[in-house]
């Protein structure tokens, strides 16, 4: 789910609506799959879904690159929450840190400050969750580099520097996945 819900927001930040319609659809046919999978207790999440999707549909319908943007990034965060109860092999907390980059990218568009601050400190609090299990795994290097890279996020104060900042970031959660696989 949140892999497609990841490459409706590429693509529509590259503005490849075409890509982005055919790639939401993959992502309707997914959540349509997924109820089936899904065990009660997650009903909250699956309305958030649906409505997150609908909100999404029409920001992709009106080539609208922001709130699909936006929308999509959501969609990658309430399906993150829905697969925790499967116990995937890459830990939640390493999707959200790439919700989080994603985060970093479309408030600096917009100059929402306020919310750079607030996707800094969750940054921070699920970085320090997740921090030790990668470093079990062996991934000292990767520790280091996004230590770094939080703290950064961390001290920025303008827009720009959190927009130079969210593709190292986005890069660097690559990174941390491959400690997993």
């Amino acid at each position: 789910m949140g892999e497609y819900g990841e490459s409706v927001y590429d693509m529509a930040k590259a503005n490849d609506w075409t890509k982005a319609t055919a790639n939401l659809t993959s992502l309707q046919n997914a959540a349509k799959s997924l109820r089936t999978e899904i065990k009660g207790k997650n009903k909250t999440e699956l309305v958030q879904l649906d409505a997150k999707i609908a909100a999404l549909k029409g920001a992709v319908t009106d080539k609208n690159r922001i709130s699909a943007m936006r929308d999509a990034n959501q969609v990658t965060l309430i399906s993150a929450n829905i697969t925790k109860e499967f116990e995937p092999k890459v830990p939640v907390e390493v999707t959200l840190l790439d919700y989080y980059g994603r985060d970093l990218e479309i408030w600096s568009i917009t100059g929402n400050t306020s919310q750079l601050k607030t996707t800094a400190s969750e940054m921070r609090r699920t970085w320090n969750a997740v921090r030790p299990s990668i470093l079990a795994r062996g991934g000292t290097t990767q520790v280091q580099k996004f230590d770094g890279l939080v703290a950064s996020v961390e001290a920025a104060k303008l827009s720009r520097d959190y927009a130079h900042l969210a593709t190292p970031v986005l890069d660097e959660v690559d990174n941390l996945e491959k400690v997993f696989k």
